[in-house]
């Protein structure tokens, strides 16, 4: 589940420690070592060689050779096809820009949304030079509030919300048509705390979270746009109980995650397929022992790949871990297979798969620490 806003302040205050690095920039590469391959028959997730990260927040990869993974404290990236990996920072204080979401239409333009400034506004990071620099806008947004989520379709047209809202508590949604130099509002006619958002083109724009109902989360809203972000509208849904992120195809299909049902002990992960813009989202169940879906993306309208964890734990009592689960599909969504991990990990948090069958997904290993899993076809 995305629940990264309320993580996101409190961090603010920390001071980076271990980064050694010029600001608005990227170091030297890590050095190149020996992925870990899965322990498995299939062996087709591995540890990418990253160095230390932080939080991992969200990745993108417009290409096979650009990657770019975001966490607190800055972000990683790749230019080679994951051969090398260089740190780098948006900004010299971790005060002043976190990023929680990131978009890359092309690998010399990313757009990173998230909160930023002394009074906690909504802030994007736009580079134009594949991640070399930075440049930061606090957008004109609630106090307090942050941007969770991101899409850029085209270099022109980026959309962008969160929990900002209005006067009227009418949700905020940011859009750019230059690129983001520029930032228009747009409102949606009700709160709504967004998680997740993606875009089919630069005309049709989906977004998911939930309705805020007496200062807390309400039921799972739906929030679209088919004219370049003028016009929003919103949707509350009643089942399922939780709509947690979403990714759209070229072709207009869009799949989003969730659960089943609004009990936990009987729940199952679901993914919600829409086959384009003029239909409903149809409700497919995923057992396969899986618990919950963090993210979902698709590198062709067919292949797609949800990432999460499985039921139960492993480990002992005093020292038990979730059991991570990752799912493929080769069929826009309609059915799902696990996939082998390495065991190490401890837990799947986001995933970005590209135009190809290449993906590459931030995880949680046992002892190291966060971590870039890729999936090599």
């Amino acid at each position: 589940m995305n629940s990264r806003l309320p993580a996101l302040i409190p961090v603010l205050a920390l001071t980076l420690v271990s980064l050694q690095i010029a600001a608005c920039g990227v170091s030297a590469p890590v050095s190149t070592r020996s992925r870990q391959q899965a322990a498995t028959p299939s062996g087709q997730w591995q540890i990418e060689p990253t160095g230390q990260l932080g939080q991992v927040q969200a990745a993108s990869c417009p290409t096979t050779k650009f990657c770019i993974v975001i966490d607190r404290s800055g972000f990683v990236v790749s230019k080679d096809g994951g051969l090398t990996w260089g740190r780098g920072l948006f900004a010299a204080s971790p005060k002043k820009f976190i990023g929680s979401s990131v978009s890359c239409p092309s690998s010399a333009k990313c757009v990173v949304a998230g909160v930023g400034g002394p009074s906690l506004q909504p802030t994007v990071a736009v580079s134009t030079d594949a991640a070399g620099t930075w440049r930061i806008q606090q957008l004109d947004g609630g106090a307090g509030s942050a941007l969770n989520a991101v899409a850029c379709p085209t270099e022109s047209f980026c959309v962008t919300a969160g929990s900002a809202y209005d006067a009227q508590l009418h949700t905020v949604i940011y859009v750019s048509r230059d690129g983001g130099s520029g930032w228009g509002k747009a409102t949606v006619g009700e709160e709504v705390d967004v998680s997740g958002i993606a875009c089919a083109s630069d005309r049709n724009c989906m977004a998911v979270g939930y309705a805020i109902r007496n200062a807390t989360n309400g039921p799972p809203a739906i929030v679209r746009t088919d004219d370049g972000g003028h016009r929003w509208t919103s949707k509350l849904v009643d089942n399922p109980p939780a709509l947690d992120n979403l990714t759209c195809a070229t072709n207009g299909r869009c799949l989003s995650v969730g659960l089943s049902t609004r009990n936990i002990v009987t729940a199952e992960p679901v993914i919600f397929v829409q086959d384009d813009a003029t239909h409903s989202f149809t409700r497919n169940l995923v057992p396969l022992g899986v618990a919950w879906l963090n993210d979902v993306s698709c590198g062709t309208p067919l292949f797609c790949v949800a990432v999460g964890y499985a039921s139960g734990y492993a480990g002992t009592a005093e020292n038990a871990t979730r059991i991570p689960a990752i799912v493929t599909s080769n069929d826009g969504g309609k059915t799902w297979r696990r996939e082998g991990i390495p065991s190490n990990v401890s837990e799947v948090i986001t995933v970005a798969c590209q135009a190809t069958l290449r993906c590459i997904a931030g995880a949680v290993t046992n002892p190291f620490g966060y971590v870039v899993l890729s999936r090599t076809p």
